[in-house]
């Protein structure tokens, strides 16, 4: 049997495997392709701060009333060009390292959001990219595993939920930047990452070591969070109130709260007759008190210890509470909750819900995971209770929540905003090790607060009728810093190009395309379809343009040079020009490949795009 297994080259595995680089049929292939080459062609523009001015011709090879057909793809660029000694193998050799070296990258401690199914959770990127990377790897396809984050459509400039096709990480050689805003937001970036920014009026692209104080950085006003409405199972118990907690001397009570300072412990009574499964239902109050608990930032645990494993999660939703080991069960038993095992959703779509709870070791100091995975009206309720639980009114216009904990402080700047709150922060230096972070929102009381959006008055917040899904705030610090890791980290959202991150989500714009896979799997793809050759022509802007016209040796994955000219280049010409036949389907490819110049133009306003179809029929963008 050992004879008959054999290595295969990266070139014989997507050859084998093309579809993992979206080139599954010729439809697909084409609009790719056009992709793929567009996007290496606008990365060697940016990285070097050249005005792209990009020509992309699809011309019939002969007559052709019916697709698919052969067709001659020719991209041209006015970017950096390529050395002569690497335009074999940028594009006759897969897995060779031809992304111009961009790094567009954040640190491993910057939080994103991520939806699976209907589960919403906040995590820093780091741990999330690493999940999936070996040791070896710098990039993953996980588009059939179903993760989304929160990105704006590039259209009509709206947030919705975008599927994440690769995650990536680097090795940080690079200098690592912090982008400070007014009101408190955030975000740790390497340099040659791009942030959007208002500038003239309109959302445009600028790379973070160009960048200026003083420049109004893309924000998100709200988030959508598109949960879905469920129900608890009604409950008869009634839940038992603990006495006010006295912390008058440290804060002002908040004004027209009642419920101030008031621990709503959920306490079931359990009768002789009963099982040993209890349940609880999803209610405000629960939320109000779940909340209320995080609040106070306190280790609560008393009474016996319970815990639950996954195992006793039932999957008719209901919440299981399982009492072990514990003999001398009192009839109140105080049911706390350990906000480190993270409460979760289990199948949403049925009549009500359920959420795990271990008791052992309670940690009041994080937000569930339960409270980004429900109506706006719960979440509502779990806000007030935290707030109520260690708010307090600060210059007589904010409600204010301080807290040491900063995933707290993340978190909780994200669920704000999911209920359409605009919340600032301040971060105060208690000493070397320790940092105040106070999460305000603007607001006299809790109802009014949980009301306002944005102050549109103050001069560092700007707001466009254009642009009803964003704040800018104005930059007030850059500085370079440290990683917390020895990599940074980036995502890739097809159709989208961008994702938030960091305290309070700032707008970042993700690595295009999979580090020079898809140009190389274009070119492959035309020479299994068509068995053509490629013609590579580029110059760095020398006095030397140099021609290759090559093909690739699968089974080997190495380049095959077929003809090598040197040109005089007097103008000076850098850029580079690549010329190949495909097997393609272009009458159905052709909305996409419109729609997809036409959304590169909208987020790359400064780009002049032209497009010559099979028709003569000429595009610009």
């Amino acid at each position: 049997m050992a004879e008959e297994f054999k290595e295969i080259t990266p070139s014989d595995f997507f050859y084998r495997n093309r579809d993992i680089a979206g080139f599954t049929n010729p439809s697909r292939a084409l609009y790719s392709t056009i992709r793929e080459l567009v996007e290496n062609s606008l990365d060697a523009c940016e990285i070097h701060g050249i005005l792209p001015d990009i020509y992309i011709r699809v011309s019939p090879q002969a007559e052709t009333t019916a697709d698919p057909a052969v067709y001659k793809i020719r991209i041209q660029d006015n970017g950096s060009g390529l050395p002569a000694e690497v335009i074999p193998s940028a594009f006759g050799q897969v897995l060779f390292g031809s992304k111009y070296r961009l790094r567009q990258s954040v640190d491993y401690n910057e939080r994103i959001l991520i939806r699976n199914g209907r589960n919403i959770e906040s995590v820093e990127i780091g741990r999330f990219v690493e999940q999936f990377l070996k040791p070896n790897e710098i990039i993953k396809n996980i588009h059939e595993r179903g993760y989304e984050t929160l990105a704006f459509n590039l259209e009509n400039f709206r947030f919705s939920w975008g599927r994440i096709s690769h995650v990536s990480r680097h090795t940080v050689d690079e200098p690592l930047y912090e982008v400070r805003l007014e009101g408190g937001r955030k975000v740790r970036v390497t340099g040659g990452h791009s942030i959007f920014i208002m500038k003239d009026g309109r959302i445009a692209l600028k790379d973070v070591e160009q960048m200026k104080v003083g420049e109004y950085v893309a924000v998100p006003r709200t988030l959508p969070f598109n949960t879905y409405k469920v129900e608890g199972e009604k409950s008869e118990k009634p839940l038992k109130t603990h006495a006010k907690w006295d912390n008058s001397n440290k804060h002002e009570n908040l004004p027209g709260n009642p419920s101030r300072n008031i621990y709503k412990c959920l306490s079931h009574h359990r009768a002789e007759d009963e099982p040993k499964n209890s349940r609880i239902p999803l209610t405000k109050e629960f939320m109000s008190s779940l909340g209320y608990v995080v609040g106070r930032g306190e280790k609560l645990q008393k009474g016996p210890t319970i815990r639950i494993d996954g195992s006793q999660i039932e999957q008719s939703n209901e919440l299981a509470v399982t009492f072990k080991d514990t003999p001398n069960i009192e009839e109140q038993v105080e049911i706390f909750f350990s906000l480190e095992s993270g409460l979760v959703l289990n199948n949403p779509g049925s009549t009500a819900t359920s959420i795990s709870i271990e008791i052992e070791g309670v940690n009041s100091g994080e937000i569930p995971k339960i409270a980004f995975n429900i109506p706006t009206e719960l979440r509502m309720a779990f806000i007030e209770g935290l707030y109520n639980g260690g708010g307090y009114v600060a210059d007589g216009e904010h409600i204010s929540f301080p807290t040491r904990r900063r995933k707290l402080a993340y978190d909780l700047m994200y669920l704000l905003m999911s209920i359409g709150v605009f919340p600032t922060v301040e971060e105060l230096e208690l000493d070397k090790n320790n940092t105040m972070y106070v999460i305000k929102m603007l607001g006299r009381n809790l109802d009014e607060a949980l009301k306002v959006g944005a102050k549109e008055s103050n001069e560092a917040f700007k707001t466009s009728a254009d642009y009803p899904d964003f704040v800018f705030c104005r930059i007030i610090e850059l500085r370079r810093v440290k990683s917390t890791s020895p990599y940074a980290y980036d995502l890739s959202i097809p159709g989208r190009e961008n994702f938030i991150c960091g305290l309070g989500g700032v707008c970042c714009h993700n690595t295009r395309g999979t580090f020079g896979l898809g140009g190389k799997m274009a070119v492959l793809y035309g020479q299994i379809t068509t068995h053509g050759q490629t013609r590579v022509i580029s110059s760095v802007g020398t006095s030397k343009i140099h021609e290759y016209v090559l093909m690739m040796d699968i089974q080997r994955n190495k380049p095959i040079v077929t003809k090598h000219r040197v040109h005089i280049n007097k103008s000076r010409w850098h850029g580079t020009i690549v010329e190949f036949t495909t097997e393609a389907d272009y009458s159905r490819a052709m909305p996409k490949i419109l729609e997809y110049l036409k959304e590169t133009a909208i987020v790359v306003p400064y780009a002049n795009l032209t497009f010559v179809d099979p028709r003569g029929r000429l595009y610009r963008f």
